[in-house]
């Protein structure tokens, strides 16, 4: 009987015959031979095991066999090995593929298409599908393989196979609607490992719905900026949409086509897709969409004109938009450089006017009080538009107009008033109410207020070696003081009507008072006057010579008035002439006069701010120090300043102390 033969093939797989397979002809009379006709299911099976002529099947290891049981033939006992050689084998084909989409099934045709044994012969993995751009790999977890023959079989796709194969499976016949034809790719060895590799295997496709896509409402979120296409029979696919293939229309009658830049957002749906705006696009659209409805502020209407093909298989639409979320464009901060010629704005909601520039520069104008500048789109420039900021440049003609009257950094003129910006409504792409007031901060202009609270009526102005500034304010019968790098104004000095001031190279203040028709000095670190000049006549400018030379403008008198700097420097008054050595060892003090003393303590006692024990001047303070190598007091009325000093004492006579201190000096009267 057939059913005791079994026979073992590729993969080392075996198959029994069933009772469908019978002898074919009579035996041999001498019992030498019998032959056995296999049934079209048991060939099915047999030829997908002995897939290559010869004795060794495709996957190169095994060896044909045929075992059978005992009594196979009458008396006969069981057959373990039995080499089997294959003649006359065809690999196996395919020549025809159909595919309903309706119902998720291919019909392939073939040629000695055969199983594996008992089981299904077709590798599903090594079939791809193609079309337009995009494909699909088959798979044998999902997908089945039904109604096998020799001639053809069934390939059913699940659901979830069905829409992915779908997507882009969007039109009956030979290919989709965009893109190349269909195609049946198959690898080597696609059925019980044999079948040469298909490269191109047309097929045609029925089954698809004849329904096409159609656009009925466009929504735009100005907010957000996603675009909403509403309708019926939509592409599920995002990679079908494509953004250039939609133009909108806005304020002015303006249109704008979107770039590549926009894409759709989430998943497409067949009856709505969303598309966010690019930054760009949001920037241009928002500028043509300005209001909310379905009407721009010039009461333009909004619409959406799409391309053939902007969804697959869909023709031309025309659409009105409707508009929500929309905000009028703001600013809150202008800088300008006044050597750049540069504004910069700041603010909120900014846009283009589609692919224009939406900033109306002939509604801007610049003022500072009377003076004021209405800029020009013909001669300046906007860039760097973003919806939160803006550049404008001026051409050099603009520039110096402005620069007239920009003539001080920070927010106000010299005399105090207001830089300021103004704006027409509609300054930006026709949106944006009127501004009456934005201040404007310069920057790189030729002058710069440094303090003007609390100044009446200042005249003279003077630094100090460490940077502070000091301003005479005639009126207010003050000096006030800027600390230097703060720009802190303070009242340092109450004097009456001062009008001149300047330093020396030693720090010492001198002031001309012009109601009092004197000239002050204050020694560097003390608000004590010394006056070393009277009877001018309303003395206003002074200034010192390398000398310490001062020179009066006596406004009153009309005439230049200098005072010699030996007039009012003092001097030693005289005193006993006894030895200073002798002091030094019996009093254990150095005496001075008054008048020396003053001049370098200016106060009652000698600090270490006045003296040191050096072979020079240290600071410009030190008026007075010790030179222990050769025992000498020196006072130099120039500190550490450029001047010479004057050996006034020395003390011991042939050997001198290492130190003095400041309890060594006294005052005399």
């Amino acid at each position: 009987m057939s059913t005791d033969l079994t026979l073992t093939g590729d993969g080392n797989t075996s198959y029994t015959l069933s009772s469908g397979s019978v002898v074919t002809g009579t035996p041999a009379s001498n019992g030498s031979g019998v032959s056995l006709q296999l049934s079209a299911i048991d060939q099915l099976a047999i030829n997908g095991l002995l897939n290559k002529a010869g004795t060794v099947a495709n996957d190169g290891t095994t060896t044909y066999n045929l075992s059978a049981t005992s009594g196979w033939d009458t008396g006969a006992g069981a057959v373990t090995t039995q080499v089997v050689t294959v003649s006359n084998v065809t690999a196996p084909t395919i020549s025809k593929v159909a595919y309903n989409a309706s119902s998720g099934v291919f019909s392939v045709t073939g040629a000695n298409l055969e199983n594996h044994g008992s089981a299904n012969g077709i590798k599903l993995p090594n079939f791809v599908l193609s079309g337009g751009s995009s494909a699909y790999t088959f798979s044998a977890v999902n997908d089945t393989v039904s109604n096998l023959t020799a001639s053809g079989f069934s390939l059913k796709l699940s659901a979830a196979d069905k829409t992915s194969v779908n997507s882009f499976v969007n039109n009956n016949g030979t290919g989709p609607l965009v893109g190349n034809a269909y195609n049946l790719s198959v690898g080597l060895n696609w059925d019980s490992d044999n079948g040469a590799k298909i490269t191109t295997q047309g097929l045609t496709v029925s089954g698809v719905s004849t329904a096409t896509p159609t656009l009925n409402l466009t929504i735009y979120n100005a907010s957000t900026g996603v675009l909403t296409l509403s309708g019926n029979n939509f592409t599920t696919k995002a990679a079908d949409y494509v953004a250039t293939d939609l133009t909108l229309k806005g304020d002015g009658g303006t249109s704008y086509t979107l770039t590549s830049g926009s894409t759709v957002s989430g998943t497409p749906t067949s009856t709505g897709v969303n598309i966010q705006l690019s930054v760009a696009d949001e920037l241009a659209i928002n500028g043509l969409l300005n209001k909310a409805g379905t009407l721009a502020n010039d009461k333009s209407g909004y619409g959406l004109t799409t391309v053939n093909g902007w969804d697959i298989g869909a023709g031309t639409f025309t659409t009105g938009v409707t508009v929500s979320n929309v905000v009028a464009p703001t600013l809150s901060s202008v800088a300008y450089n006044a050597s750049t010629g540069i504004f910069t704005v700041v603010g909120a909601n900014l846009t283009n006017h589609g692919s224009a520039n939406g900033i109306v520069l002939g509604d801007l104008t610049l003022s500072a009080g009377t003076s004021k500048f209405v800029f020009n789109a013909v001669n300046d420039s906007v860039s760097n538009l973003s919806n939160t900021g803006f550049t404008i440049s001026l051409n050099n003609a603009d520039q110096a107009l402005v620069n007239g009257f920009i003539t001080t950094n920070g927010t106000k003129t010299t005399g105090g008033v207001l830089y300021n910006l103004a704006a027409t409504a509609n300054w930006d792409s026709d949106s944006g109410a009127k501004i009456t007031t934005e201040g404007v901060t310069a920057s790189g202009a030729a002058l710069s207020v440094v303090s003007s609270g609390g100044l009446v009526n200042p005249q003279a102005v003077a630094l100090d070696g460490t940077g502070n500034i000091y301003v005479t304010d005639f009126a207010a019968n003050t000096i006030v003081k800027i600390a230097a790098g703060t720009y802190a104004a303070s009242t340092y000095l109450s004097v009456n009507q001062p009008s001149g001031l300047a330093f020396d190279k030693a720090g010492n203040l001198y002031v001309s008072e012009y109601a009092n028709n004197i000239v002050q000095e204050f020694t560097a670190g003390s608000l004590t006057p010394i006056t070393i000049a009277t009877g001018l006549n309303k003395p206003m400018g002074l200034t010192l010579d390398s000398s310490g030379n001062v020179f009066v403008a006596n406004n009153g008198n009309t005439n230049l008035v200098e005072i010699n700097h030996v007039v009012y420097t003092p001097t030693l008054t005289s005193v006993t002439p006894t030895p200073v050595n002798n002091l030094w060892e019996n009093t254990g003090q150095l005496v001075l006069s008054r008048a020396l003393f003053t001049a370098f303590a200016g106060a009652n006692v000698v600090t270490d701010v006045n003296f040191s024990n050096a072979t020079a001047a240290i600071t410009p303070n030190d008026y007075l120090y010790y030179n222990a190598s050769n025992g000498g007091v020196y006072y130099d009325a120039n500190g550490s300043v450029s001047g010479p000093a004057v050996e006034i004492a020395v003390v011991g006579l042939t050997s001198h102390p290492t130190t003095l201190s400041l309890g060594d000096f006294t005052l005399v009267a």
